[in-house]
């Protein structure tokens, strides 16, 4: 609903019925941002389970590396 006041400006009204009112958009950017943030400590717990599991292949590797040097050496006997 718009209206004219004394300037000339159109001023529209706040219809509380229907569309975006300040409360209801500071709500959603309130909800967009706790779930933004829960989105990012998601990732970031996943980021580090990901190293962990990378260090342990890495560390499961090496040891079966070395396993398989150790078996070849004393074969090599």
């Amino acid at each position: 609903m718009a209206s004219k006041n004394s300037e000339g400006l159109v001023v529209y009204g706040e219809d509380s019925r229907a569309g975006v009112t300040n409360r209801r958009l500071g709500m959603a950017i309130a909800h967009v941002s706790a779930q933004a943030q829960d989105i990012a400590e998601c990732q970031r717990q996943l980021h580090a389970s990901q190293q962990f599991q990378a260090q342990q292949q890495q560390l499961y590797t090496e040891s079966r590396f070395q396993q398989a040097r150790d078996e070849a050496e004393q074969r090599s006997l």
